[in-house]
This record gives structure tokens, C-alpha cells and sequence, in this order.
């Protein structure tokens, strides 16, 4: 389905690789990195409204929950992912892996999914966001 759509959990992938470039420099403190990444969101938008393609309607809630608990617990083994997200996980991981921080710090895979958990939104199905409103209303968000 690549050439057509995407499959819900490549947001997080999206997410993060846009992010990254807005708010990293190699060598910068790792408490910045993840202080100014909290500040930048994602919301998808038409989540687990419509079927595509081969996408089960429940594939957003599955796939990003599934990813997410590998990149916690760093292992892919006992978690069955499908072979896409297999794909995400891996390049989530190799994006964090590169990064260089302070005092030779690195970004554990388990902080990637802590910051994705803050940081990408999936509004439920039918939640309304007014225009004036400046927040997603606690009550509006599906947390992973």
C-alpha cells in the first residue's frame, strides 16, 4: 500500500524524522533535545474513520501501541509485529541511534517511546476541536 497511503504507524516515524532536524545540533544537551521535542505535535486526523486498503479500521490504535511497547522494552521478538511496523521500529531506532549528545549520551529507544506517547495525538473517533479551542481537550485524546 506504500505507493498509495500510508499505514497509520509511519506517523511516528514521520513525526520524529521532521522533528529532529528543527531542534537538533550534534553535541547539544539530551534534556534540551527531549525538553524542545515535548513542544512539537503531531495530531492525525481521520484515525480509524475510514478502511484502506488492507488496514483493519483498529490498525492505527494496534500497530502504534505495538511499536511503541517495542521501542520500551527494545525487543521485537514477543510482540508480533507485522512487517511494516517491524519497519518503523527499525527506523525509529536507527534515527535515535545516530543522534550525539552531551557527555556522550545516547537516546534510548525506551525515551523515543516515552516522547512519542506525549508528542503524537490521536484524536477518537468523532471528537470535535473547535477553532478557538488552543489545546486537544484531555477527554478528546487516545493515549498509547
Amino acid at each position: 500500500m506504500e505507493s498509495t497511503h500510508q499505514a497509520s504507524v509511519d506517523g511516528l516515524w514521520m513525526h520524529f524524522k521532521m522533528m529532529i532536524p528543527k531542534i537538533y545540533t550534534k553535541g547539544m544537551d539530551k534534556e534540551e533535545f527531549l525538553q524542545r521535542a515535548k513542544e512539537l505535535k503531531t495530531i492525525y486526523m481521520h484515525t480509524m474513520t475510514y478502511k484502506l486498503g488492507n488496514l483493519h479500521i483498529s490498525d492505527t490504535k494496534d500497530s502504534v501501541e505495538k511499536v511503541l511497547k517495542a521501542l520500551e522494552l527494545d525487543d521485537t521478538q514477543h510482540l508480533n509485529l507485522k512487517s511494516y511496523e517491524e519497519q518503523v521500529y527499525r527506523e525509529l531506532c536507527d534515527l535515535a541511534d545516530v543522534l550525539e549528545f552531551s557527555q556522550n549520551e545516547k537516546l534510548l529507544h525506551s525515551e523515543v517511546a516515552l516522547l512519542l506517547a506525549e508528542t503524537v495525538i490521536v484524536p477518537k473517533i468523532g471528537s470535535r476541536i473547535g477553532l478557538k479551542e488552543s489545546k486537544v481537550k484531555q477527554t478528546d485524546r487516545v493515549y498509547f
